[in-house]
């Protein structure tokens, strides 16, 4: 079959991964897969000159200078606009499925004529965490006439139960049991927890500390490890002992002492980076039990290229 992605942008978040494992399986299965998406965003001038009054220049670099996105190291056919903007009908091949990965992409999926595939709209988030009017047009988005797949059953019923019934289906994302694996190896002591921290409140990072704390009411010696690119926006309860994102490693900053918290490079996990590598690693053989709210917070930072 010829199978074309809409996408937002290129870059190195979880949900592109996801496409980009996606596309490339397909392939491989013998389909006709591109992938077309707009070009980054670029930072205006006054943008650039406040980041670098605020010290923000690793940010400014960051959206300056990207790095190859999950789709660019997939190494499957890719077509970039030439600018942020909505897709058209001139900037696809005629195609037998057309899959949205956005709920703007979902948007312009609909304006496309029959000849451009049968639409389907991949739903990787509850996507209406930037307020406003956003809300209204994610919901609009949702109702369009489109088979709709969700990646878990939580998702699926939190997006229902705003909506009504939406004929979703629920594909869940699989596990690479080949990277995500770890030698068997004696039960760690002291016992040992963790999970994914970011910002975003939908993440859930604030859950999964209180989760760790009632834990602990039962097992006081209870290691908890968090991981994640963003320093805490609120305060972390309990002692931490907090490796800021921008440091070398193994120099950690005293907070507090029973949770760490370990920060990746601006742009994680690309390849050839030396730094991430080692933080996986160590954290891997800590024999650490990951943990995450039920949905999609297991995807909380930037994950790692297939291999």
């Amino acid at each position: 079959m010829r199978i074309t992605f809409l996408m937002p942008a290129d870059d190195l978040t979880g949900g592109n991964r996801v496409v980009g494992m996606y596309a490339k399986h397909l392939r491989e299965r013998g389909h006709e897969v591109l992938v077309v998406s707009n070009a980054p965003d670029r930072p205006s001038l006054r943008e650039h000159a406040r980041a670098l009054r605020d010290g923000r220049w690793r940010e400014v670099r960051a959206r300056r200078y990207p790095p190859p996105g999950h789709i660019a190291l997939s190494g499957v056919p890719h077509k970039v606009l030439e600018r942020p903007r909505p897709m058209t009908a001139a900037d696809l091949p005629d195609a037998d499925v057309l899959i949205a990965t956005w709920w703007e992409t979902a948007v312009w999926m609909q304006q496309m004529p029959p000849s451009k595939g049968r639409k389907v709209h991949l739903v990787q988030g509850y996507e209406v965490w930037a307020g406003g009017d956003v809300k209204a047009r994610v919901h609009a988005a949702l109702r369009l006439p489109n088979r709709k797949i969700a990646i878990s059953a939580s998702l699926a019923r939190d997006i229902e139960a705003e909506l009504g019934d939406l004929v979703i289906t629920v594909v869940p994302n699989a596990v690479d049991l080949v990277q995500f694996d770890a030698p068997p190896r004696p039960r760690g002591e002291p016992p040992t927890v963790g999970f994914i921290y970011a910002h975003a409140q939908f993440k859930g990072a604030d859950i999964c500390i209180r989760a760790c704390e009632l834990a602990r009411r039962e097992l006081p010696g209870l290691r908890v490890l968090a991981f994640g690119g963003d320093l805490p926006s609120f305060r972390i309860p309990g002692c931490v002992d907090l490796l800021a994102s921008d440091a070398p490693l193994p120099r950690y900053v005293a907070v507090s002492r029973q949770l760490l918290l370990v920060g990746p490079d601006t742009v994680p996990f690309a390849e050839g980076r030396p730094r991430a590598a080692r933080v996986l690693a160590e954290l891997k053989g800590r024999n650490a039990a990951f943990v995450a709210r039920a949905g999609d917070s297991i995807d909380l930072f930037e994950l790692p290229p297939p291999r």
